[in-house]
């Protein structure tokens, strides 16, 4: 068996907001702890001539464990529960601010953060490197431009691009037009660490040995009825000067009127000369506004830097077509639905020995009440048939507001999920339970217990169970010179910055 508790956790943000001489500054800092305790499996292999045939007709060892024999060896290995390892990880987030440095709309963003494995030494992943600065940079705002240098970052349909350059956004058109360009040393797609980072690839076998450069410029429009914006991509190796990623993209909305809304967007692959991902959806809200619909059709395909290994592998992608219903039928009742097909591409892969399944299915139902006098109800329920696998799901909640300064919450929620090419199947319930509490309006405290409880089904004795307990205790506390968001105002005129009241 195969247990994971964690014994406590602490999250505790501090925020200060003050002011020294012309210079104002706020900072936040936020701390989180757990302890955990887990056992893994261990490598373990038998002659060849102590293996039996188990009841199943299996190869197994004499006490159950099923093994692993290759063609030409004189041993078979396989799995043995392993050794307790505690860990104990914590991160310490610094966010700070400073304006008021003499040009109005200038001030410097940073934000910090420090992690480290009190226990078994690489018992935890994400504690390497210890030190990650997250975005650190010069920002420049007025109401026609935003300039940013230093630690920044783009998101797009690409995903989560950092960098360490610049980047210039320029609105014109009473604001309905934004140009973003954008340039510097590209970090990992993701992630806050240059590609060049051990912990992105202990082997290091593939990794390239300098930063590449990343560059990319785009528009958006916004109105009433349409909104639409295009962007361009293009990541380089500094080294060779050779292109690891060049990508464009373009995505929209209209919104003819009368609650119909026809959306849609998609990425091609220059570098690779292919289509990537897309979508599109027609919506539809009405009914007196108690219910919404929409129907459309997607295309997932993944993309990898040219650089990588991964693109010989030649993923195919998969089209999907898909349905949303959400309706209000009663006061305080709200139910939601959703379901959706797919299959993938032709793989051109032989199987000649097995059949195997390209399509799959999944939808799901859940719903919320909130009528009842300090209450509130949800249920839901999940299904899914695929390649391989399959899953089904059922959870519920229920929240108690007995006052607007306190909320208890409990959920409880089972999974199961069949496999149809490996052992393991596996069952976990799961129950929980929350309290939150705001003393004031400067301090928020919670505490909250998770308990997970797995049983994995397999014919023979390697039946690892993953069963944990968690314990988090978290405050937040608040304290600022003035009432409201402490930022300069010509940073709150920014439409992307403004905070709803």
């Amino acid at each position: 068996m195969r247990r994971l508790i964690v014994l406590a956790g602490m999250v505790t943000t501090l925020g200060i907001v003050g002011q020294l001489h012309a210079q104002a500054y706020s900072v936040r800092l936020r701390t989180r702890l757990q302890s955990v305790d887990f056992r893994g499996v261990a490598l373990d292999s038998i002659s060849l001539t102590d293996v039996v045939v188990g009841p199943a007709g299996g190869l197994q060892t004499q006490d159950g464990f099923a093994v692993r024999c290759l063609p030409g060896r004189s041993w078979c290995t396989f799995f043995r529960p392993g050794e307790i390892r505690r860990g104990g990880p914590a991160v310490i987030t610094a966010d700070m601010s400073l304006w008021g440095l003499g040009v109005p709309g200038l001030r410097i963003q940073t934000n910090v953060r420090l992690g480290f494995d009190v226990g078994d030494s690489g018992a935890w992943p994400g504690t390497d490197p210890a030190v990650q600065l997250l975005y650190g940079y010069a920002e420049y705002a007025s109401r026609g431009v935003t300039v940013q240098l230093g630690r920044t970052h783009v998101v797009s349909r690409f995903g989560f691009q950092g960098f360490d350059g610049a980047k210039v956004n320029a609105r014109a058109l009473s604001r309905r037009l934004t140009v973003t360009a954008f340039g510097g040393w590209a970090l990992a797609r993701g992630s806050a660490l240059p590609v060049t980072s051990p912990a992105l690839n202990p082997l290091g076998d593939f990794q390239p040995g300098k930063r590449h450069l990343v560059w990319g410029a785009g528009a958006t429009w916004s109105s009433a009825h349409v909104a639409g914006r295009a962007r361009y991509q293009r990541e380089i190796d500094s080294r060779t000067r050779d292109i690891s990623s060049e990508r464009v993209a373009l995505d929209g909305v209209i919104r003819p009127g009368g609650g119909v809304s026809l959306s849609g967007g998609a990425d091609y692959d220059l570098a690779a000369g292919f289509w990537g991902s897309a979508e599109g959806m027609l919506s539809y809200a009405g009914f007196g506004g108690k219910g919404l619909v929409s129907a459309g059709v997607r295309r997932y395909r993944p993309h990898f830097d040219l650089w990588t290994i991964w693109g010989a592998f030649s993923p195919v992608p998969y089209r999907a077509a898909f349905g949303v219903l959400a309706v209000r039928p009663l006061s305080g009742m709200e139910v939601r639905a959703r379901g959706e097909v797919y299959e993938f591409d032709e793989s051109g892969a032989a199987t000649p020995l097995a059949t195997v399944e390209d399509d799959g299915w999944r939808w799901s139902v859940d719903g919320t009440y909130s009528r009842l006098a300090h209450w509130i109800f949800d249920l839901g329920l999940h299904r899914e048939l695929g390649p391989g696998a399959g899953s089904v799901g059922y959870q519920a909640g229920a929240t108690f507001l007995p006052a607007t300064r306190w909320s208890v919450s409990t959920q409880a929620s089972l999974l199961e999920r069949p496999l149809e090419f490996r052992f393991d199947d596996a069952k976990l319930w799961t129950f929980g339970a929350n309290v939150h509490y705001r003393p004031s309006d400067r301090l928020r405290l919670g505490l909250s217990a998770t308990r997970y409880d797995e049983a994995r089904r397999r014919p023979d004795a390697a039946q690892f169970e993953w069963n944990q307990l968690r314990l988090h205790f978290d405050a937040t506390l608040f304290l600022s010179s003035a009432a409201g968001p402490a930022l300069h105002p010509a940073i709150l005129r920014i439409p992307e910055r403004r905070v709803p009241r």
